[in-house]
């Protein structure tokens, strides 16, 4: 795979077989059709992003900030295009406390529960609905004794 600047961070691999995704530490993800030696389509986002495909290969999941993860349809468009805009925007809520982004995430194998982790925290997230998180769990005090 080619079109990185920079240090490659997060690769992902569809159940579909002919698609994946990689990104860098400047924020690009590229979509990359495993047959073809180039990029089939680049999503920037503003900071280091993690990236997961769903167990369908229907939707990805990109969190590049302690705020939100997105969720894309997987069916890049072709040629060098840029991705568009997101099918659903999930907030992390207080789980990541507005300051450690993802460095982790994991669809469920039914596709409806994406689970992002990072520095210690972890939120469950509705793949479906931009809802608070179902569950968070942050480091804490150490317990006494």
């Amino acid at each position: 795979m080619t079109g990185h600047t920079t240090r490659v961070t997060a690769v992902a691999a569809s159940p579909l077989a002919d698609t994946a995704a990689s990104a860098d530490e400047s924020g690009v993800v590229l979509f990359h059709d495993i047959r073809a030696p180039k990029p089939t389509a680049t999503l920037r986002t503003p900071a280091r992003a993690t990236v997961a495909f769903d167990e369908q290969g229907i939707v990805v999941a990109v969190a590049a900030d302690a705020a939100h993860v997105k969720i894309f349809s997987a069916k890049a468009p072709g040629g060098d295009a840029q991705f568009p805009a997101p099918v659903v925007e999930l907030a992390l809520g207080p789980a990541f406390g507005g300051a450690v982004r993802p460095d982790a995430l994991a669809f469920e194998p039914a596709g409806r529960w994406l689970a992002a982790a990072g520095g210690g925290a972890l939120a469950v997230l509705d793949a479906f609905r931009s809802q608070p998180p179902l569950a968070v769990a942050r480091p804490g005090p150490p317990p006494p004794g």
